[in-house]
């Protein structure tokens, strides 16, 4: 009897997966994780983890679903940087430095039509990232800035459903982006100095995502 309790269970379960609205709508997303830099700032500046170990993203979606499989919309992130204290930032010893990194663009999401109690999804997407950290040296404020377009961010994550319309799971997302505009300051003193040897970057994403649809 347990066994066929728990068959009865699991079957249950998969026929709610599945049970994706299979209509027209908006869905609703907010993302929580941790982001991991990789290549370089640009070609003369080194690598971008050479200045932020990493971030801490928050991601607000929304889109418009064609049926249930095919979701479209845009997307907003903010994130807050943790800028490391070395001689490319200039923060460390007696300097407070906070930084931040914002993305937005417009993405696409695919769910698969499985019998399984998580859904998986892909998704595709493009956009522009803006890059800030600031500081103070004495009573003397620093900052820097870079921003450029994000050519690709591939995402894969599984949604396990809560209730009807509200689902919860994991996800992973890897974009490609290249800084096309640095500047700085340091009190009065600003510079925009050219990207004469631009490089691409990478953000490795990963958390928990939850989606509700109305």
């Amino acid at each position: 009897m347990r066994a066929l309790g728990l068959t009865g269970l699991l079957l249950f379960s998969a026929s709610v997966a599945q049970a994706a609205p299979n209509r027209t709508g908006v869905d609703m997303g907010v993302r929580i994780g941790y982001a991991v830099p990789f290549g370089d700032l640009d070609g003369s500046r080194g690598s971008l983890a050479g200045w932020v170990s990493g971030a801490v993203p928050v991601l607000i979606e929304a889109g418009y679903r064609f049926d249930q499989h095919v979701t479209v919309g845009p997307y907003f992130q903010f994130a807050f940087a943790q800028v490391k204290d070395n001689t490319n930032t200039g923060c460390g010893n007696n300097s407070d430095c906070s930084g931040w990194i914002v993305r937005a663009g417009v993405q696409g999401l695919y769910h698969l039509d499985v019998a399984s109690v998580i859904v998986p999804w892909f998704g595709l997407g493009l956009g522009y990232e803006w890059t800030s950290y600031s500081g103070t040296i004495g009573n003397v404020g620093f900052s820097g800035n870079a921003s450029g377009w994000e050519f690709v961010n591939l995402q894969v994550g599984g949604d396990f459903p809560l209730q009807q319309g509200m689902a919860v799971g994991p996800f992973i997302g890897f974009s490609i982006a290249r800084y096309g505009s640095i500047s700085g300051s340091l009190g009065n003193l600003t510079a925009s100095p050219d990207v004469s040897n631009p490089a691409l970057h990478e953000w490795l994403q990963f958390g928990a995502r939850f989606v509700f649809s109305l």
